[in-house]
Formats: structure tokens, sequence, C-alpha cells
């Protein structure tokens, strides 16, 4: 199936990535070469118990080609659940999986199993941060890939850490690409982009991040990860959203300990290190012991 036609539904209101990854489920893979937007809005008709699904195919049709014309202006790769090279880490997740992925950058990343997430707050201390830094930069001189959210704090730290060392980083935005979020994180998004690193996103090109989309893509970093560092995080930050998706995906976790200013910031890490969920890291030599625990290709 194209993945126009798939852009096409996922512009129809009413339908997600659920009802297209049902669709993916429901329909032979011979089937599924052939099928256009109509055939496949007739699927989820019968699919259906509620009314039949209301669009407007021209509007629908006018703003998939202005997506799709950006998309090729910009060099954005979209990926599908269809498509036979979708990252197997995506269908490891089952109906967590998203269903359209738009990708910039070298998307081998997405199948690498040598991915490391490091996150946490975006208020981290001053040691915090430079730990984020000094332990990405570690990793990917081991030749890790280092994925992050681009928001300030800790995820800043994850990419300055792996750009140091020369090393592939990867961020899972919560808008869609093209739209830098935040703005403060330019410089750092378009050094990103130079040195070869991938940009992933589920929003359309350009798109501002909704709320729900903060927690959307923590679980992207959770799924691409084989292990998840976290450098500081209270218990009412986004930060707990990945580690509770770290743990659904039997993700390897580990928390850095280390003094900060605001005990608060080293709530979910004591959490995790109380409650034996994960390893605690004090120092570069930890987090070796920990990397060598974890089945990474680089390893």
């Amino acid at each position: 199936m194209h993945y126009s036609e798939v852009l096409k539904l996922n512009l129809v209101e009413g339908i997600g990535r659920k009802i297209i990854l049902k669709l993916k489920e429901l329909c032979d893979r011979e089937d599924l070469k052939s099928l256009e937007f109509k055939d496949m809005m007739d699927i989820f008709d019968e699919m259906s118990d509620r009314k039949r699904i209301e669009y407007n195919y021209d509007v629908i049709q006018i703003e998939t080609e202005r997506i799709l014309e950006k998309c090729y202006n910009e060099n954005i790769k979209i990926s599908t659940c269809f498509d036979d090279d979708f990252p197997e880490k995506f269908n490891e997740i089952n109906d967590d999986s998203p269903a359209l992925l738009f990708i910039k950058g070298d998307d081998s990343m997405l199948r690498d199993r040598c991915n490391i997430a490091v996150i946490g707050t975006r208020n981290p201390s001053e040691r915090g941060f430079d730990l984020g830094v000094k332990y990405s930069e570690t990793m990917s001189s081991k030749g890790m890939s280092i994925i992050s959210g681009l928001a300030l704090g800790c995820d800043t730290a994850a990419h300055t850490g792996a750009l140091k060392a020369g090393g592939k980083t990867l961020v899972t935005l919560p808008s869609g690409i093209g739209h830098i979020y935040p703005k403060s994180n330019t410089r750092l998004y378009n050094e990103i982009v130079e040195k070869g690193g991938c940009i992933i996103s589920e929003n359309n090109p350009g798109e501002p991040p909704r709320k729900y989309d903060f927690i959307n893509r923590d679980r992207l970093q959770a799924a691409l990860s084989e292990g998840v560092l976290i450098m500081e995080s209270p218990l009412n930050s986004g930060t707990v959203h990945t580690y509770n998706y770290s743990v659904k995906y039997n993700k390897k976790i580990a928390c850095s300990i280390h003094d900060v200013g605001d005990g608060k910031n080293m709530e979910l890490n004591e959490k995790i290190r109380n409650g034996k969920k994960g390893v605690a890291i004090y120092n570069v030599t930890d987090l070796e012991k920990w990397l060598q625990k974890i089945d990474l290709e680089v390893l």
C-alpha cells in the first residue's frame, strides 16, 4: 500500500492509528498492496458499529498533496506500518506501534540494536546536566546511538554528549518535523541534522505539539531503545511516562544517583533504586557495567 493512501487515512477525523493498525491485522498482505483510500474507508465502515465515517475527499486530497510536497522539498521520508522495512522494534510493541512516521536524516537508527535513551527533567541540577553530557559522550564513543526528545535540560545534555563524541543521536519530536520544539533548541536541532542524526515524528510536518503528543513520543523513545538511562526526574515529570513504557516493553533501566540541589529531582531515581526496578549508576564504571548486561550489537 502506498504511503500516500495511509497519509489520507491519517487525515480523516475519527481514524486513529489503532484503527489503521487493526486494518493491517485483518487484511492479507497481498490484498493490502492493491487497496486504496476509498477501499479502506469501506472496510472501516464494515468494521465499525457506528454510523458511516464522513469525510471530504477533495479536501483530504489537497492536504495530502501539500504534505507530500513539503516532505519532498525538506527531504522528509514517510514510513508506514504496511511497509516491509518498517522498524521491527515498533512491531514488537503491538498496538502501541505508530501507523505513520515522518523521518528526517539517518533512519538506520530506527533498526539499530544499540540505542540508549537518555532522559530526564527539563530543570536538572548543574551536576545532573554535566553527567548527562558525560554519560552520553561515553556511550557514543563506544558506538551506541543516543535517543532523546530535544527538550531543555536532560534531553539537551543527551544530544550534546552524543554530538561531542561524534556519535549518532535520534530525536523523537512531540511536534511535526520543521516545527522545532522548543525554539531555543533550534541550533541543536540543526546540528543534529547536519551531523547525520535523525529526527522522527508522528505529526504532519510543521504541526505544533498538542498536550498528548508528549506522552505519545515518550513511548517511541522507550520502544526504540535497548536501555533507558534516567538522569534526574521528579515523580510528576513527563519522564515517568517513558519509564512506565520502558517497564511495559521490558527494557533495561538505569538511573543516575548523584548529588542535587533539590531532592525532588531524585524522586523517580530513588524510587527505581529503592524498588530495585533498575540499576543505580554512580559513575562511568557503573555505566559500563550496566551496558555490558544489555544485549547490544556493539558490545
